[in-house]
């Protein structure tokens, strides 16, 4: 799903003008954000291949041994909240359904629920499928992003964590020497693009207006 989701359509579809497409969880206007390689590029003939593969070889197979989606996991979970990180959440929900159905032939539902339901939920890692969430800095720095989300013994919306993801946090966590962080932290997006626990798919620009005369907004 990672190489066979369109970011870009959804991107240009449902962003303001000065969104970019997210290869990292975190932006490369905090320190240290853009370390390690990009996301992999989009590919959805592999994607399929890959996806069926796998299928088969975890015996998600119907009676003639085709490749089967588990239904539980064919659910597409969001609140009706805009954000700037998702300013139409409905709307890209249905297209994530409309490309799992096109690309996959996956027949995803979609679940909407409110925040006070939502949000514990995802952090709790109890949401099947997909969800759909995003993330505003509480302060500039790489560990308000990744620790909270990807540290040891953070909360369980993306799992229980990984080994490699965690060693690297913690080292970038724990030094003030600006190489050691920048290797940490090309480290730890490495390993996140390795174990694919999200997919970044956009950082949404503002699109609040101002009158040429307003200072200081």
């Amino acid at each position: 799903f990672a190489i066979g989701i369109d970011r870009d359509l959804i991107l240009n579809t449902f962003y303001p003008a000065g969104s970019d497409r997210a290869d990292r969880l975190t932006p490369c206007s905090i320190e240290y954000g853009c370390e390690g390689d990009p996301w992999p590029a989009y590919d959805p003939e592999a994607a399929v291949e890959m996806l069926n593969a796998a299928l088969v070889e975890d015996g998600f197979v119907d009676a003639d041994g085709n490749p089967q989606f588990p239904r539980e996991a064919a659910q597409i979970h969001l609140r009706v909240v805009d954000r700037t990180y998702l300013p139409f959440p409905e709307q890209v929900g249905l297209d994530v359904q409309d490309q799992l159905k096109t690309t996959f032939g996956i027949l995803a539902s979609v679940v909407v629920s409110d925040s006070a339901v939502f949000i514990p939920a995802a952090n709790a890692g109890d949401l099947p499928g997909f969800h759909l969430l995003g993330w505003n800095a509480d302060y500039p720095d790489a560990t308000n992003f990744l620790d909270y989300h990807f540290g040891a013994g953070a909360q369980p919306q993306f799992g229980e964590g990984w080994p490699d993801v965690h060693e690297a946090l913690t080292r970038g966590a724990t030094s003030a020497v600006p190489e050691v962080r920048q290797q940490a932290y090309t480290d730890a997006n490495n390993a996140i693009r390795t174990n694919i626990p999200m997919i970044p798919v956009a950082r949404g620009a503002s699109s609040t207006a101002w009158a040429a005369d307003v200072e200081g907004a």
